[in-house]
């Protein structure tokens, strides 16, 4: 009929309805693949972009339960994305389980490079997710002695002794640093208890972190400890020469030292 009256839009609609009808039996078969392609050819015909959607859905929800299976959580949550906003079956709730997966193994890194309250965090913030309320508790450690855990080795002259006594009902830890910024030792003291370092004398500043929860030496109290800069009198520098001993306590007498708040980061 060529362009008689309407019959080229006619033609199109009659060969679009049997291509729709072709798609519809690809996908009833279960060739998703097949049916989205048909269905996208489509474009704006009918539901065709919905159909194809559907398809789309199902190719990446049947992909993602394939990569659970295999272990792959985050590449299933990525899978798992445009079905779980289409409200496709159970893909949002798949989509959350992949995520607390991807989180978990990421604690579980975290612990084993010794991040210990970054994984604590991590799963704290998982919740009830699987045993992770547990494994946040195993990554508190059990609290030091009080004494040195950490000594320069570039700096083993016992010149002077330098004793601190913690009379807080938390615990602290000390970082003693040389003016050039080497660290020369860092100890830990328990609540109400003191601890004495041997170090050589020089000019030195000092760290001093609080805390109730010990997660190791890198992230010490965590990000709920107190961490402090000391100034002694009217500097953060003093000097400790050779024979003598030095104490830092609470109390009257000797020089003033005041708490400085500092970050973390850097202590």
């Amino acid at each position: 009929l060529g362009q008689f009256e309407d019959a080229p839009e006619k033609a199109v609609f009659c060969q679009n309805s049997l291509d729709f009808e072709a798609a519809d039996a690809l996908e009833t078969s279960g060739d998703y693949a097949g049916a989205l392609a048909a269905f996208e050819a489509l474009g704006s015909f009918s539901n065709a972009a919905e159909r194809a959607r559907y398809c789309s859905d199902t190719l990446d929800y049947n992909a993602a339960i394939d990569l659970i299976g295999a272990g792959d959580y985050a590449a299933a949550a990525e899978k798992l994305a445009a079905p779980a906003e289409s409200g496709y079956e159970d893909a949002a709730d798949q989509l959350e389980y992949c995520n607390n997966k991807v989180a978990y193994q990421g604690a579980e890194q975290a612990l084993a490079d010794g991040k210990n309250y970054t994984a604590y965090v991590a799963f704290l913030d998982l919740g009830s997710f699987e045993d992770s309320a547990a494994r946040a508790e195993l990554c508190v450690l059990a609290e030091p002695a009080s004494g040195e855990l950490y000594h320069n080795e570039n700096y083993t002259a016992r010149q002077v002794d330098f004793k601190v006594v913690n009379s807080y009902n938390v615990a602290t830890y000390v970082k003693l640093y040389l003016n050039n910024g080497d660290l020369v030792c860092s100890f830990y003291i328990q609540a109400n208890k003191s601890a004495t370092v041997h170090v050589p004398a020089g000019t030195y500043t000092i760290n001093r972190a609080f805390g109730t929860q010990w997660f190791g030496l890198e992230d010490m109290f965590g990000d709920d400890g107190m961490y402090y800069r000391q100034l002694i009198g009217d500097s953060y520098e003093f000097t400790m020469e050779n024979n003598y001993i030095y104490t830092l306590s609470s109390g009257t007498g000797g020089t003033p030292v005041v708490d400085n708040t500092t970050e973390r980061e850097g202590f």
